[in-house]
């Protein structure tokens, strides 16, 4: 699953990214690329994980 920031340009013409799972607005796009991969990247695979533990 890929997920795409959502765009938009400020009234002073400056680019703004805003995540869209939960709200957050990043003036960067590294911040934007950093906080999706460690809030949002990792929550499939925790799951699968806890799964086949709960199943050995």
């Amino acid at each position: 699953m890929r997920i795409r920031a959502i765009k938009f340009v400020d009234r002073d013409g400056e680019e703004y990214y805003r995540c869209p799972k939960c709200g957050r607005i990043f003036r960067k796009s590294r911040d934007y690329t950093r906080h999706v991969n460690r809030a949002h990247r990792g929550v499939k695979a925790r799951k699968q994980g806890a799964n086949k533990a709960a199943l050995q």
